[in-house]
């Protein structure tokens, strides 16, 4: 005679390999999520940058328009605009307005130069936009 035997279930070595692979499965998704999360701060930071930098310029050819290209009136002047109408939104963030290579006469067209830099994750970034203005 056949016995058979009565008693079904899952051995102790069964369950501890199962909660293994489920722990590396979670850990995985756990790793993905903080990844996605991750890329979303930068590129919403990114995009704030990006239209931070728009708008200085913006604001530093309405200027050029009104003023002609003697607006190279010091970087003292533009972080006081910058900091009176632009509102910081990103960590650490720093935006700066540059003329490079503009010592003496103002050559027409003049370069301008806009930074927006801001630290995420211990790591400086910098956007930076930069533009050829004339007298119109």
């Amino acid at each position: 005679m056949n016995k058979t035997n009565s008693k079904t279930g899952f051995t102790l070595m069964e369950t501890v390999i199962a909660i293994g692979l489920f722990a590396i499965a979670l850990f995985g998704i756990l790793s993905l999520i903080d990844s996605s999360l991750s890329l979303g701060e930068f590129s919403e930071n990114r995009s704030k940058a990006i239209n931070k930098a728009r708008q200085v310029m913006e604001e530093v050819r309405t200027v050029i328009e009104n003023n002609g290209l003697s607006i190279t009136h010091g970087a003292d002047s533009w972080a006081t605009w910058i900091s009176a109408n632009i509102s910081s939104t990103i960590p650490s963030e720093q935006i700066s307005v540059t003329f490079p290579g503009v010592s003496g006469t103002i050559p027409n067209p003049l370069p301008v130069k806009v930074n927006v830099s801001w630290s995420e994750k211990g790591k400086m970034i910098t956007h930076s936009v930069e533009a050829l203005m004339t007298n119109r």
